[in-house]
């Protein structure tokens, strides 16, 4: 299964919370399993800003942008909770949270 979410906000920037986090164990990397993979743009090729699996909650991920693109992909071979997450806009330029 594959799932892309594209989040856009005019203006500001993005912060990316997860609060619940359980997906596959990897195996040598994220890819061979679960994962969420988070890129700074609207874009399948925008630069990675972080690919999560396992159970440990990511930290949170900012853009540098008022684009997100986020992946999560699964294969059939395990079946953990999955994932919950948020986000928020927020401006750099005077360091609000809105």
């Amino acid at each position: 299964m594959s799932c892309t979410w594209l989040i856009s906000l005019p203006k500001n920037k993005i912060q990316l919370s997860f609060s619940a986090f359980a997906l596959q164990a990897p195996g040598p990397s994220c890819q061979d399993g679960d994962f969420v993979e988070v890129r700074d743009g609207e874009y399948p090729d925008s630069p990675v800003l972080g690919t999560f699996c396992g159970s440990n909650i990511p930290s949170d991920t900012f853009s540098s942008g008022s684009y997100m693109l986020v992946q999560f992909r699964s294969d059939e071979s395990m079946e953990k909770r999955g994932f919950v997450t948020s986000y928020r806009s927020y401006d750099t330029s005077n360091g609000k949270v809105f």
